[in-house]
């Protein structure tokens, strides 16, 4: 073999044992003697070889002991884009299904991008009642990470003040999960109403013309948008008030309490094939049980249909029947849109991205 194609495959050998990490950053090169009798070479190939992965800076040579695997300097390593995540994280809401594949979406998303997301310390607080989220705080923690990224996704919890005090001190931008906004930046969240528009209309061709919103009592965006959309729902559709009724507060009293609402509710409403709309994902199997212990079927007697679609998911026996909302798809919509912003290749003027559920059918309808 000529010495031109020698002293290229040894470079070539030592390229590919640097690729797999056998030779490792600091670890000595192999020594001339060791190629010599490796690649059956004389010291003039072999040296060559090891200087031209010096030139290339694979190498660095030290005068007595040869030479070593250069260590790559902070410039030389590649920079990945940081995105900060003012977030509930999947790592401390085990019971929150829902967000958990919200954060699952992002992080495919940080994958496919390779973009690395740093968790602010409050991800606990947005899981708790008792949480700290006041604007100082909030803005506090945004700063504290603002040298690291270069840009926030921000929990639902966020308001639209502190949202826009990020905005204004951090000049960077931002995407909110799972509600809309005011502000000039981008938001990706359910379109609840024009789900439970679909979502009445199909339980209308199914038969039923009687119809209980049994509503949470929580002040949140998606409740109070699940509440509306039923009411103009209403409206579009054509259906009688008196058909229809709303159960307040569920999850803020006592299931018993809960209960004993709903039967009375139920008996005031007209006879016909009534459904209950439930719209917390918990309210509906809890419902379930307590109409069973009462020797109500479901569904021959009462349909029973959710909003989030994570009893259809999670649950394993009888799932309900259920809106499902493409929670990973808005996980991954808000990073690729934040990631646009980032490296300004924004792809449709700044909105609310409304994502439509879809229905998922269980034994409850």
């Amino acid at each position: 073999m000529k010495e031109r194609y020698l002293y290229e495959h040894i470079i070539s050998s030592l390229k590919r044992r640097l690729e797999e990490g056998l030779l490792l950053p600091g670890e000595k090169a192999p020594s001339l003697a060791a190629l010599r009798q490796e690649f059956r070479v004389g010291t003039v190939t072999a040296t060559r070889a090891l200087q031209e992965l010096q030139a290339l800076g694979f190498l660095e040579r030290r005068p007595g002991n040869g030479y070593f695997v250069k260590v790559p300097s902070r410039e030389c390593l590649p920079r990945r884009e940081m995105v900060g995540c003012l977030l509930r994280s999947n790592f401390v809401s085990r019971h929150d299904h829902y967000f958990d594949e919200i954060i699952c979406g992002v992080q495919q998303a940080a994958l496919r991008g390779r973009v690395n997301l740093l968790w602010s310390h409050l991800a606990a607080q947005f899981c708790a009642s008792w949480c700290d989220l006041s604007r100082e705080n909030l803005l506090s923690a945004a700063l504290e990470m603002n040298d690291m990224v270069e840009g926030y996704l921000l929990d639902e919890r966020v308001s639209d003040e502190t949202a826009r005090a990020i905005l204004t001190r951090t000049g960077k931008p931002v995407v909110i999960l799972n509600r809309t906004t005011s502000l000039p930046a981008f938001s990706v969240s359910p379109d609840y109403r024009r789900g439970m528009r679909e979502l009445l209309s199909t339980l209308q061709r199914m038969g039923y013309h009687r119809f209980i919103l049994a509503a949470s009592g929580v002040e949140a965006f998606s409740q109070k948008e699940k509440e509306l959309g039923f009411s103009l729902a209403l409206e579009e559709l054509g259906i009688s008030r008196k058909n229809t009724a709303v159960l307040p507060d569920c999850m803020m009293q006592d299931m018993g309490e809960s209960y004993r609402c709903f039967r009375q509710v139920w008996k005031t409403l007209l006879p016909g094939r009534t459904v209950v709309i439930s719209a917390v994902d918990n309210f509906s199997p809890l419902l379930i049980q307590w109409l069973k212990r009462d020797g109500i079927s479901v569904p021959k007697d009462l349909g029973v249909v959710s909003t989030d679609g994570l009893n259809a998911i999670v649950g394993e026996v009888n799932p309900i029947s259920t809106l499902k909302v493409p929670t990973v798809e808005m996980g991954e919509r808000a990073l690729t849109l934040l990631l646009g912003e980032i490296r300004q290749r924004r792809e449709i003027p700044v909105q609310n991205l409304l994502l439509m559920p879809s229905m998922l059918f269980g034994s409850t309808l």
